[in-house]
């Protein structure tokens, strides 16, 4: 009835002690042509933590019913549950915010950097639907330096090693200027992109890291990094 899916978003913004924090948003949709939320469905959506064994239940208050095609949950920097959700709605092209009231775990998203997290639909609080468990990316602390020859980036302890991560230059990671592969250094925790290959002319570049779980890497991202004000400079 609902999958992981929809679409992909992130929040950021600047850390007091320096460097920048970015949560992946939670985003899932129907696996028919919509599904009734809201209203007197008597719906809720329940986000579970796999990891930790912790979960949350967000009921809308709404009093209209919707039928929904995807919903998109953000944690934003803070990590913490939203006063609203973000939902299509079957026949119209505008995103609708359900203001709600959430019960459980209300630190689940700050548990750690990584989570698998696994979204139930609830009827009557009875599952009747949910998702695959996926890991999601929510307050990851970095930074970036580059030198001549290369860029490092934050890595998190809890970055899986055989996960992978690219850097894509360009401001959309479907139409980047230039892709490439990042080495994890446990050791160091850091990324390292090799800049040697780069084949673009001087000049000032957008970027961003993708980290995911599988490849190809823009499928399966557990959390995209974009600076907030720092471009590839290329010589």
């Amino acid at each position: 009835m609902i999958q992981y899916g929809g679409g992909w978003g992130s929040s950021y913004g600047a850390s007091d002690a320096g460097g920048v924090y970015t949560s992946a948003d939670i985003q899932f949709e129907t696996t028919s042509d919509g599904v009734e939320f809201g209203g007197e469905a008597n719906r809720s959506i329940r986000i579970r933590n796999l990891t930790t064994g912790s979960a949350l239940t967000f009921e809308p208050d709404s009093d209209e019913t919707y039928s929904v095609t995807e919903w998109e949950i953000d944690p934003e920097t803070e990590a913490v549950p939203p006063s609203s959700i973000g939902v299509n709605v079957r026949g119209s092209d505008d995103r609708v915010s359900l203001l709600g009231t959430w019960a459980g775990d209300t630190d689940l998203f700050r548990a750690q950097t990584f989570g698998m997290y696994v979204v139930d639909l609830l009827e009557d609080g009875t599952r009747i639907g949910g998702t695959a468990g996926k890991p999601v990316g929510t307050r990851y602390h970095w930074g970036a330096k580059q030198t001549p020859d290369a860029m490092y980036i934050t890595r998190q302890p809890s970055v899986h090693p055989d996960w992978h991560a690219a850097l894509i230059v360009g401001q959309s990671p479907y139409e980047p200027q230039a892709q490439l592969m990042a080495e994890q250094r446990v050791e160091d925790d850091v990324f390292r992109v090799d800049l040697t290959d780069l084949d673009l002319e001087p000049g000032q570049y957008g970027w961003s890291l993708l980290v995911a779980s599988e490849r190809p890497v823009i499928r399966h991202r557990t959390i995209e990094l974009s600076p907030l004000n720092t471009s590839l400079i290329v010589q």
